[in-house]
């Protein structure tokens, strides 16, 4: 996993700075507010109907997800921004809004003073700016392109700060990252949310057949209507572009690694996570785990959420299947890519619901 802490610099006149942490597939803010394990809607979480009344038979468009040489589910898309050529962008489920290098931006950029400067873990520093742009999607089956130009990090320059075996923070093949979150993390939207019509309603996800992986954007009773769907709570806050947002991180997972457990803690649906992620308390890396903390095979783990899920993974070795991560503590765990492998998921920006339809 790669940590990513970024400080945005705003104009003199505005003496504020941000910052977050940004790790490889998801981004969790750096300090946990002390109420927000009482923000957990685990109590409430409240399944929708096979047939539910938020879902309509209105338009939506399938989108294409590419395969990432170095992640076990297809994970990048196609997006043109401000009129560019097409770029792959890395599709991540946990973290909010674009970050791309400026060489794929077209001209129709409106760029900003607001500076940006981020740092991986593994040294690489990047720095760029805030700007705004329209966003398309040249691989849709249908035209699908946001209504209006909406905020975007533009990457200038790439370097290494520290000495790192590789400094490189970009997955290959991939030029940037689409944050497809709700949580609005760093200010920055969905680009889903700006799209006309229907297509601004949420998503599905499904990548379950990695030769036929892709996102229907637009819910609607034919791509969604059968799923399982839990509520989530809404944001405080909304986005610099104005729209909503969800605590999508707001649903209760409960873990067991053997006969350890279960530990139960909030879970973020990240498709640009290549692990699985979790926190047993006490739990020393090693014991089960190599010195990074990837579950070694033979053990087994299972993953309870409420009556919807019960996944049982059983680690082999091969990190492309079954990359299983286990920690003594953290915040927030991370279903990743093994979880995407086995579930279609469905994200509702209208209603404030996580939706899920096992791939058998």
């Amino acid at each position: 996993m790669t940590a990513f802490r970024e400080a945005a610099e705003t104009p003199s006149d505005e003496n504020t700075a941000r910052r977050q942490t940004w790790t490889h597939g998801f981004a969790a803010t750096e300090t946990v507010k002390a109420g927000r394990a009482a923000s957990l809607l685990l109590a409430a979480c409240i399944f929708g109907t096979a047939a539910s009344p938020a879902l309509a038979d209105e338009n939506t468009v399938n989108i294409p997800l590419g395969q990432d040489a170095q992640a076990s589910i297809p994970n990048l898309i196609n997006v043109s921004i401000g009129e560019g050529k097409p770029a792959a962008l890395v599709f991540d489920t946990g973290s909010s809004g674009i970050r791309v290098m400026e060489q794929m931006v077209g001209p129709n950029v409106r760029k900003t003073d607001q500076k940006i400067r981020g740092t991986y873990a593994n040294g690489t520093v990047v720095d760029g700016y805030v700007a705004y742009a329209d966003v398309a999607f040249p691989d849709a089956s249908g035209p699908a392109r946001t209504t209006r130009p909406i905020a975007i990090e533009v990457i200038t320059h790439v370097s290494c700060g520290a000495p790192a075996a590789n400094c490189s923070a970009l997955p290959l093949g991939s030029v940037g990252y689409f944050g497809a979150d709700y949580r609005g993390e760093d200010g920055l939207s969905n680009p889903f949310q700006a799209l006309e019509g229907n297509l601004s309603s949420g998503f599905v996800v499904d990548a379950t057949d990695s030769q036929n992986a892709f996102v229907a954007v637009g819910l609607t009773r034919g791509n969604a209507g059968s799923f399982d769907f839990m509520r989530v709570g809404a944001g405080a806050r909304t986005t610099v572009d104005g729209f909503p947002t969800w605590q999508t991180d707001g649903i209760e997972a409960c873990y067991t690694l053997d006969t350890m457990g279960p530990a139960c803690q909030p879970v973020l649906f990240g498709t640009g996570s290549p692990a699985m992620t979790f926190a047993l308390p006490g739990y020393e890396v090693g014991y089960f785990t190599d010195p990074i903390g990837d579950l070694m095979p033979g053990h087994t783990v299972t993953m309870q959420i409420g009556n919807a899920i019960s996944l049982s993974l059983e680690s082999t070795g091969d990190l492309r299947t079954d990359d299983i991560v286990v920690s003594s503590s953290g915040p927030v765990s991370n279903a990743g890519m093994p979880f995407f492998q086995r579930y279609a998921v469905a994200f509702d920006a209208r209603e404030g619901r996580i939706g899920f339809q096992d791939a058998d």
